[in-house]
């Protein structure tokens, strides 16, 4: 029974013309999740592109706080990149309602992952890492774009591309198919035990 999203879908808005792409991670500071390879894809983007890149995530760890120091390092100190907290669940619809992507970077098969299906949910395009689920999700070219896991070069080739063609998120975004509620989920669960 598939993941589904805790918020009702909501088509997401047109790309601010003009304005530069941002591009964000959303979970945990975990090397597993990719933020590493998301960063030094960062620092592979030539400084003059058009975009901007956000983390957000807890950081209440030795361990969460060492990665945010690392990331913080090879991203380099311009402001291009915002380094956010934690966020609830208003405060990721906030954020879905402001961005044109989310990045999911993971090197580990993901359940879902949530921070996709919610993006999807309220119009979002995913880039992301080429593993199990996500991939079930996410069609390269077609709603968003996949890169073989931990292959940094290939993410940055990507966000550039993004910088210099920002309209593709618009068609990404004509592509997104509707997304699984927790109600789905829950009808799934009662036929299931109604057999």
């Amino acid at each position: 029974n598939r993941l589904g999203v805790r918020f009702p879908p909501a088509p997401g808005q047109s790309r601010r013309a003009g304005s530069p792409m941002s591009v964000a991670y959303i979970g945990r500071f975990d090397s597993i999740k990719g933020v590493d390879d998301f960063a030094r894809a960062i620092a592979l983007v030539p400084k003059s592109a058009a975009i901007r890149f956000e983390f957000h995530g807890p950081v209440q760890y030795m361990t969460e706080h060492a990665v945010v120091t690392r990331l913080k390092a090879a991203v380099g100190p311009d402001a291009w990149v915002l380094f956010g907290g934690e966020l609830d669940a208003a405060g990721v619809r906030a954020l879905l309602d402001r961005i044109d992507v989310v990045c999911c970077p993971s090197r580990v098969v993901e359940g879902g992952p949530t921070v996709a299906l919610e993006a999807h949910a309220a119009g979002v395009p995913v880039v992301g890492s080429a593993i199990p689920a996500l991939s079930e999700i996410v069609r390269d070219h077609l709603n968003g774009r996949l890169y073989p896991p931990g292959d940094v070069r290939a993410l940055a080739a990507i966000l550039a591309d993004l910088a210099a063609h920002p309209e593709r998120v618009d068609e990404w975004r004509s592509n997104l198919a509707p997304v699984r509620t927790m109600d789905d989920v829950a009808a799934d669960y009662l036929a299931v035990y109604a057999a």
